[in-house]
């Protein structure tokens, strides 16, 4: 290959990740979910990088590839040391910037990170192959090449899914509260929308199922189900749909109703690899109940919640209590704060500079709190 035509393959990252500077990301919740990633077994050494990318949705950067272009990157510069492992590569959209709640939905790619890191597309393999014997044997008997087309069609479909399942376990419920919020505002949950299979993802009322179920297993649901949020209302709705009404527009026309019987059958397996993955984990939801009615004072009264008092001492709150319970104020309590201040809830502009505020001050409890954590003596 050529010098130029490896250096138009390399530009095409060196842009990105040299305009991923600190004003731009979220530094503090990107350092916060890289710990929080650090304590799920097997995946302790992992570190974090993310760049920014034009790119309307968040990506992870494959393995596979990111080892190629280690390669191309030592063929242009032979003295260049090997890329740090394990790392994670996550593309971030510019349009995000450095917010909290929104740059959540960067969970999820963490959750493709591990889900080729574990090694669970070799285990799914019989898997896939079971279900799909079930549902249309005969069609794979005609057509061999049909068996890999479905195969992947499956992979990708479980991929998306065990990423949610990675995510509100390691993270808890202010994933889906992020994830209604990216959808709705894309328009993605009304209609028939949340119902059909693309050839890429599930559809999004599978997806929120899943992600309901482990939450009300988990006693997250009841935690935060109090709170009364409309995006949690949706979420029901979405979540409590038939499984018989889920449908597919596929390639493949006469496939599409078996391979989506098919994935349904999938997702005991799935649940159980979440399971694996975040055995002796734990992102408790008593920890956002112990914490909640603090932050919500705290937050409610434009204070950086970092630092917190209880009997007399100060305590610094767990990074799980932080996120959810801001993502919850984020939602429920805005207006409140804007009639505390004199200003209008239905003042767009206002609203949204308040907003602004609010993350703000997450993104520095997030800060502050990782600091304190480093000094002996000065957290619970």
């Amino acid at each position: 290959m050529a010098l130029g035509d490896l250096w138009r393959i390399l530009h095409g990252y060196v842009e990105p990740v040299s305009a991923a500077d600190t004003l731009h990301l979220p530094g503090p919740l990107l350092d916060a979910l890289q710990g929080m990633l650090n304590r799920v077994r097997g995946l302790g050494q992992v570190k974090l990088l993310v760049s920014l990318s034009p790119e309307l949705m968040y990506f992870q950067y494959n393995q596979v590839a990111f080892k190629r272009l280690n390669a191309l990157v030592k063929a242009v510069f032979p003295g260049h040391q090997d890329f740090p492992t394990p790392l994670a590569v996550i593309g971030m959209p510019y349009s995000q910037g450095a917010h909290f709640f929104s740059n959540i939905i960067i969970s999820h790619e963490l959750g493709h990170y591990a889900f080729e890191a574990l090694g669970f597309e070799r285990r799914l393999q019989p898997i896939f192959e079971q279900a799909l014997g079930a549902q249309i044997a005969s069609y794979m008997k005609e057509r061999a090449e049909l068996r890999k087309w479905c195969e992947a069609l499956l992979l990708s479909w479980s991929m998306e899914i065990y990423c949610d399942l990675f995510v509100v376990s390691l993270v808890g419920p202010v994933f889906s509260l992020a994830f209604i919020e990216l959808f709705t505002l894309l328009g993605m949950l009304k209609d028939d929308l949340p119902l059909e299979f693309s050839e890429s993802h599930p559809c999004d009322a599978c997806r929120l199922a899943e992600q309901k179920l482990f939450l009300v297993q988990s006693g997250w649901w009841s935690s935060i189900e109090p709170h009364n949020l409309e995006y949690l209302n949706l979420m029901k709705t979405v979540a409590d749909l038939e499984t018989s009404k889920y449908f597919a527009n596929l390639t493949e026309k006469k496939l599409d109703a078996a391979l989506v019987r098919a994935f349904l059958g999938v997702l005991p397996t799935l649940r159980v690899l979440r399971e694996e993955t975040f055995n002796g984990y734990d992102c408790a939801p008593d920890v956002f109940h112990a914490w909640k009615d603090d932050l919500f004072k705290l937050l409610g009264n434009g204070i950086v919640p970092s630092t917190i008092m209880k009997a007399g001492k100060p305590h610094h709150p767990p990074t799980v209590a932080l996120l959810n319970g801001a993502g919850a104020f984020y939602l429920e309590s805005i207006g409140g704060l804007m009639d505390k201040t004199g200003q209008k809830a239905d003042d767009a502009e206002a609203r949204g500079h308040m907003m602004d505020r609010v993350e703000g001050w997450v993104l520095k409890a997030l800060e502050d709190c990782a600091l304190l954590e480093m000094q002996p003596g000065l957290h619970s």
